[in-house]
């Protein structure tokens, strides 16, 4: 299924930093919030300074080749645990309505993801299709299902989108003294004032958007995160192969003893990229995910 975007809506807020109007201050003194993707040659110089990559058993080198694997591998770690996008992707996804957020909370919509980019389509969408088509009536039936109704992105706040948040602000902007009115014009009227008395319906809102850092636009702080996590990969790797404790040479009455660390060689520095890596996942999460989630279940 490819990806839609015949009509979209940025998000005005920003992904990162959020809420910025001007980086005036971009540049200044060779300081920049966002960087390009790491490359392996990044990872050897700032977290791998003088650590050597060749194995003394076998004379093997981790190439930029494995390195470029290890860090694809570790962007993937970095996605799953802070449950966000590292590079663009287009998502679905299928919300139930809920009465109590459409009343009162603006028809707050929850998506499964922060870092929103763009919003693409939010509608109501019917669970008709099937694949492969085996009924005449089913054919030309998109996989989403058939579209019954579509919500003009211009009604859609996007104010907490780098949080994964949309609100339907401009459908209930009517205050009287009896509260808020819901939509009292226009074709979707009659729809809304239905379901407006139900109290529940399970995968009612479809909602197609976004997620991902631009291209060479990679927060700082994310870049850091998936290098610190690449890097302790590669100390893992690099560790075990120093297998000797100790040497010691004798001849004649003379000896002589060295001492070698060993597989533990790099517990220090591993150790230290362990707690920036747990920081900076807090950080990260903390600023591009929810931490309160309200549910009917």
């Amino acid at each position: 299924m490819s990806s839609d975007y015949t009509r979209t809506k940025p998000n005005y807020t920003g992904q990162y930093p959020q809420k910025v109007v001007s980086l005036n201050g971009e540049g200044a003194a060779g300081f920049t919030r966002v960087e390009e993707w790491i490359t392996p040659n990044k990872l050897r110089q700032q977290y791998l300074f003088g650590i050597p990559l060749t194995s003394p058993l076998t004379g093997q080198t981790l190439d930029d080749d494995t390195l470029k694997d290890i860090i694809r591998r570790a962007a993937a770690n970095v996605e799953l645990t802070c449950r966000i996008d590292v590079t663009p992707v287009q998502r679905i996804d299928r919300i139930d309505f809920d009465r109590t957020k459409y009343l009162q909370g603006w028809n707050q919509l929850q998506l499964s993801y922060g870092n929103v980019k763009s919003l693409e389509e939010v509608s109501i969408r019917a669970n008709n299709s099937i694949s492969p088509p085996t009924n005449p009536q089913t054919a030309g039936i998109p996989p989403e299902g058939s579209q019954l109704y579509n919500v003009p992105l211009e009604w859609i706040d996007m104010n907490y989108a780098f949080k994964g948040i949309l609100h339907f602000v401009p459908l209930q902007t009517t205050f009287n003294s009896y509260g808020v009115i819901g939509p009292s014009a226009g074709a979707a009227a009659p729809l809304f004032a239905i379901f407006s008395q139900l109290q529940w319906v399970p995968s009612f809102w479809f909602v197609r958007y976004t997620t991902g850092f631009a291209e060479n636009a990679i927060p700082a702080p994310v870049n850091d995160l998936v290098g610190a996590t690449a890097a302790m990969e590669v100390l893992s790797l690099v560790g075990p192969v120093n297998r000797n404790n100790s040497q010691s040479i004798s001849l004649d009455g003379a000896s002589q003893a060295i001492s070698n660390p060993g597989v533990q060689i790099y517990v220090t520095r591993y150790q230290q990229l362990q707690e920036k890596v747990q920081f900076l996942t807090d950080l990260v999460k903390s600023r591009f995910t929810k931490s309160i989630f309200m549910t009917n279940f």
